[in-house]
Formats: C-alpha cells, structure tokens, sequence
C-alpha cells in the first residue's frame, strides 16, 4: 500500500467525504462477518483528530516539543512545578511530538511502546515483521490499536487504544485501574512492547510540525474497547489464560535457628537496599519529568544531566527486576543498562560535554558491585 508522508503544517492525506464513509462501512462489516482487516498506511484525517480529541475528552493537554522533558514544566507561583499544558485545537499542540495523554488519576487510552527495530520508512510496511503479525493477528480479532506510529528512521512504534475511560482516586487504586494495569502488561507481552516504557510521556499522534524524524501516524478505526473484552482477545491471541487467584503462601520452615537468623537479615537487608533506592526520589511531578525512555535522568543542573548517577540507578534498578522476576543478574544485562541509562543522559543532558563512557574493565567491576548489592537472599 502507498505511504502518505506528512505534510509540514497539515494533517496525513486521507480520502475524506464519501471515501472516508466508504472506509468506515467496509470497517465495520469486516468487523461483523470477522474478517482480518488489513493494517491501513493511509496517515489520518481531521475527522480522525476530531475523534481522538473528542475521546481524550480535555480541553488542554500537556505536551513536549521535545525529548527535554525538563523544559516541558513550569514553575507556578507557589514554587512547585506543573506541565506546561496546551489548548487542545492550538499550534503550540500541534507543535509537541510528545504529550501527556493520560492523568494518574484517569486514563481514556493505553498507549504501547515497541522497540523492536524494523527498517527505515513511513509506512507500517517499516514495521518489523514480528511486530507487524502480532499487530495484525489483534485487528483480526478486533483488538487492534485506533493509531500506530512509526519512527521513520528505525522503524521501531507506538500504539494506541482508545479504551472506556477509567479512574481512581488520588493515591489509590481501584479495581477496573488494576485491569487497566493487566491489560497494558498482557500488551506488552503481546507485542514485545517496552517494559520501561513510562506511560506518561508519549509520542502526540496529532504533531504537524517540520522535524523530518516525527514519528508517522496512521488512524486504523475508531472504536473504543471495553478493557475487560481487550484483555480477554489479546490473551486468546497468545494462549496466555487468566492467571490464578493469589493464595496467602505457606509459612516458611526452618531447619535450625540459624537459618532463620540468616533469613531475617537477608529480609532487612532487602528492605535497607529498596529504601536507599528509593531515597531522594523525585515528587510526582518531577518524576514524569525525568522519566524518558524508561530511564529516571537526575539532573546536577538545569539542562545537564548527572550521566553516571543515573546509568548507576538504572543499572541497580533493572537488577533489581530481574532478581524479583527470577531471572539470572548477568554482568551483560546490567552492563548493557547503564550503557543505555548513561547515552539517555548524555541525549538529553550533555551540556556540550563529550561522552565519557567507563572502560569495559570498570563496567565489570560495575555490574558486580550491583549484584553484590542485590545478593540479599
């Protein structure tokens, strides 16, 4: 199918008018008779923006010219900090490639981040094959994604759902949140999505601006899914079933006194290293500021980021994962996380600086420390 690049200043070229209603009917039918719809690489029109918006159901919306999230908060009158937010039919919207398009306290979507590199190109035909079957295995069932977004240079994408809005009250949760939370992890497992993907800073679909590199949206259909009947089709697809009910676990048995000793330190040692992990974290605010690409950047100045600080954190964080998930702490996995924590730092906090990357030796000696740190048990 023909790519549709975007226009600087315009919405994607779509056929409007009869064509647009033409699409819609044949959407539809193919819905009912269970046919596998095709992913469309048709960019999107106004009528699709207007459904968006109207969904999303704000008047303003926070939004980021750029990856500098730092730059995307101001500070009010009473010293603390809030996003910079836009009217949601204004230029300086059109003007972000990244917004905020859920609130902690309500969520009408659920975007998807995928990694996985495909090739350079607008189209979905950019997407990798993995990444384009599983995407077009969900449409199929009728849980594909309302948009997807391609980076034009790496072909790796975004997706959104457009879901029945969701809520909870400030600082709690509540039981269709948790499924809201269900649902994103059983996505992401469908799509090798992003695990560090933070779900708050986004790529903004609507973006009309000139950067070349934007990401390329594509509107797929304007449904709105039930998350309970999402979940249900996206598990189908993977053969994954509703997992058990969580039972209290058995009490644990010791052989001799000593080993209960030695378990209650491994205990407090565990709860010492979480508490020194999460010391000096950022207010809410501040930590969807910092969070880019999966990894929290701490910042030793305004614009320049503590490169080594944040690559350490990230790196103690993602073994710290792997060790609740059961998986083995490798020196290569943790090694490859500051790697990728410390260039996220440099990208967007550099400061004019050169990169200054720790020898491969000090990487080692690095990891090591981490999983000595995390050897708890």
């Amino acid at each position: 199918m023909a790519t549709c690049a975007q226009p600087r200043g315009g919405v994607h070229t779509r056929p409007t008018g009869h064509s647009a209603a033409l699409d819609a009917t044949v959407d539809l039918v193919t819905e009912q008779l269970g046919a596998a719809p095709a992913l469309r690489s048709a960019g999107w029109t106004r009528e699709d923006a207007a459904h968006l918006i109207g969904h999303l159901g704000r008047h303003t919306i926070p939004g980021s010219r750029g990856r500098d999230f730092s730059r995307a908060f101001v500070t009010k009158k009473d010293g603390s900090k809030a996003p910079r937010a836009y009217r949601v039919d204004s230029a300086g919207l059109a003007g972000c490639q990244y917004a905020m398009l859920t609130h902690k306290q309500r969520a009408a979507v659920i975007v998807m981040d995928v990694d996985t590199p495909g090739r350079p190109g607008e189209s979905l035909d950019a997407l990798a094959t993995v990444t384009r079957r599983s995407l077009e295995q969900l449409a199929a069932r009728g849980a594909g994604p309302a948009w997807i977004g391609v980076n034009p240079l790496s072909g790796k994408s975004q997706a959104i759902w457009l879901i029945d809005p969701v809520y909870r009250v400030d600082g709690h949760s509540s039981s269709n949140w948790r499924l809201l939370e269900q649902t994103m992890r059983e996505l992401e497992i469908a799509l090798r999505g992003d695990v560090h993907f933070s779900h708050g800073w986004s790529r903004w679909p609507l973006y009309t601006g000139p950067d070349a590199l934007a990401y390329r949206w594509h509107a797929q259909r304007r449904r709105v899914d039930r998350l309970g009947a999402l979940i249900q089709e996206v598990r189908a697809m993977t053969g994954r079933t509703k997992p058990a009910p969580a039972t209290k676990p058995a009490e644990r048995q010791f052989s001799s006194g000593w080993e209960r000793i030695a378990a209650a330190q491994a205990a407090a040692d565990e709860a010492r290293m979480i508490a020194a992990l999460d010391e000096g974290l950022p207010s809410a605010d501040d930590a969807a500021a910092d969070l880019i690409d999966g990894v929290r950047v701490r910042w030793s100045a305004p614009g320049r980021a503590a490169r080594d600080e944040t690559a350490f954190r990230h790196a103690l964080a993602t073994a710290h994962r792997l060790r609740t998930e059961g998986k083995p702490m490798k020196d290569n996995l943790i090694m490859d996380a500051y790697i990728r924590a410390y260039k996220v730092a440099q990208a967007v906090g550099g400061d004019g600086r050169e990169e200054a990357m720790p020898p491969v030796r000090d990487l080692m000696t690095m990891a090591r420390r981490v999983r000595g740190i995390r050897r708890v048990g």
